[in-house]
């Protein structure tokens, strides 16, 4: 026979690692209505009652499922419209939220919505975790630019308030803050980024135990949800004793580069996990229980590449 392989298993090998039962998640973006290649299926408007997605999801079960993206960064999360759950908005807030997800519907979470997505994902067997907006909460007001103040976490908070009170709070896994935040030079300050999860951890803290429900899982705090082992590694430097896992993003080539089909024909997807040592290392060394997700990951990001990475 043609391309045998043989096989050996020895019983009483040591264990190198344990994954979690989710190990193959999924994730859901923003990206705008009838993009390429993700049509409507983003976040604000997949159709989360279709029969086909419900069936999916449950056969992925159990799972994860991240909510996140590069659109993350300038979400807003509207919690305000009419809801029965006090979150406590601030005077002309409520006010801003609706002027902001009238301004832009592709880019704001309601609380209908959430609802919506946390009721999925129970009904599914699913666990959320979910990457806050950063960028745009630093961002200086008259010049436009990102990265010019400490975080503000008045939208965020109202998130994490009705997100606690909620019947569906213990799908909810984990927070990120922010998405691929030094990639491109998007933000410079790493000591303002290591203050904003400080004030996320309390946060969480806060809200979780104003719940009086011991039942209630208190979400993690994942991060930095970077590129790369050289930017991970940095980051972890600074951050890991502030998180619970460590999250980055691996993918072999683009969907628009034209290269990507001998990447698709090659190995290195295969090879990743032997160049996985410098941030294996940084993990161990950064952070008291390590642990260390790919939280974005696949063949080619610009949603890949039609008949080559699907």
């Amino acid at each position: 026979m043609k391309n045998q392989m043989e096989i050996s298993i020895q019983q009483n090998a040591s264990t190198i690692g344990v994954v979690r039962p989710e190990f193959i998640s999924t994730t859901m973006d923003w990206w705008h209505l009838k993009s390429e290649a993700w049509g409507n299926s983003s976040v604000i408007h997949a159709d989360l009652t279709h029969p086909n997605l419900i069936a999916a999801a449950r056969g992925l079960s159990p799972f994860f499922l991240r909510i996140g993206g590069s659109f993350a960064d300038i979400a807003t999360y509207n919690m305000s419209n009419n809801s029965t759950i006090s979150t406590t908005p601030l005077v002309g807030e409520a006010n801003r939220l609706a002027k902001a997800c009238s301004k832009n519907r592709q880019l704001c979470l309601t609380r209908q919505r959430w609802d919506e997505i946390l009721k999925f994902a129970h009904d599914t067997g699913g666990r959320i975790f979910f990457t806050l907006a950063y960028l745009q909460h630093t961002r200086d007001d008259e010049s436009g630019e990102n990265d010019q103040r400490d975080w503000d976490s008045t939208n965020a908070k109202q998130l994490l308030q009705y997100t606690a009170q909620s019947k569906y709070a213990k799908t909810v896994f984990g927070f990120e803050l922010g998405n691929e935040l030094t990639h491109k030079h998007k933000i410079q300050n790493i000591t303002r980024l290591v203050h904003a999860y400080e004030e996320l951890r309390y946060i969480i803290d806060e809200t979780w135990s104003a719940t009086n429900d011991k039942n209630k899982h208190k979400p993690k705090i994942l991060g930095p949800a970077s590129i790369g082992p050289s930017q991970t590694t940095k980051l972890l430097k600074a951050l890991g004793s502030h998180i619970d896992i460590a999250t980055y993003h691996k993918y072999h080539g683009g969907g628009k580069d034209p290269s990507i089909i001998q990447h698709a024909k090659g190995t290195s997807i295969i090879q990743h996990p032997r160049n996985f040592h410098e941030l294996s290392n940084a993990v161990n060394k950064y952070m008291d229980k390590p642990e260390v997700w790919i939280g974005e990951g696949a063949m080619a990001y610009n949603s890949g590449r039609q008949n080559i990475t699907d």
